[in-house]
């Protein structure tokens, strides 16, 4: 397009918040993901700024206009009352550094009741059963680590979200049709950052998203 008009300037901007590193370790993808949030019926924002200055913060506005029809239910679990927290259908105070611990209690739920695409699971994903290596020992998968941690009284007392807000935080995203798990730098811009972000995305593995 820059050749096509006769200009050399060109502005890229770098937005290195470590996404493109989930999904090249999780999906073989060396790119940061986008995430369809117009089409989703549940948004599950970890710390994401949707409204402030997150990616793009006109498609999350557009997925959240009353005239564009239906409107995905959109929680944001955050560690303050921010602008996206007050526009958001419910706030989810967490303290700061246990987004990955809260992502992994609620697959812990998803897991345990049977709320994931198990079939996708099957066809699609590695790891999330235990496995033999080449020389015959049993590796831990997903399930089994996630059951193993992520008990949710356990994940209650370190996050600080009660238990029965995180066990129907699970449901709702568990039985929803089109739901999405989304973060941003605020998760993985920190010490830790990238294993929080991995148990985000994960969330979005399980139910085939």
């Amino acid at each position: 397009f820059a050749r096509t008009c006769g200009t050399p300037h060109l502005l890229q901007e770098d937005y290195e918040d470590g996404s493109a590193r989930v999904m090249k370790l999780t999906q073989g993808i060396d790119r940061p993901p986008a995430f369809d949030l117009e089409s989703s019926d549940l948004i599950l924002s970890f710390g994401a700024a949707l409204s402030e200055a997150w990616w793009s913060p006109a498609q999350a506005s557009q997925a959240r206009n009353p005239l564009a029809g239906k409107r995905p239910r959109f929680i944001q679990v955050d560690v303050r009352h921010s602008r996206t927290a007050a526009r958001a259908d419910e706030w989810v105070p967490v303290r700061p550094g246990t987004h990955g611990a809260l992502a992994l209690g609620i697959a812990y739920v998803i897991l345990k009741e049977g709320l994931y695409d198990s079939q996708a699971g099957r066809d699609k994903v590695i790891g999330i059963e235990d496995w033999r290596d080449e020389e015959g020992n049993t590796v831990s998968g997903f399930r089994s680590l996630v059951l193993r941690h992520g008990r949710s009284e356990d994940v209650s007392e370190r996050t600080g979200v009660p238990a029965e807000t995180l066990v129907r935080l699970a449901k709702a995203f568990g039985t929803a049709q089109r739901p999405v798990a989304v973060w941003d730098q605020a998760v993985s811009w920190r010490t830790g950052g990238l294993s929080d972000a991995l148990a985000i995305h994960a969330l979005n593995v399980l139910v085939g998203s």
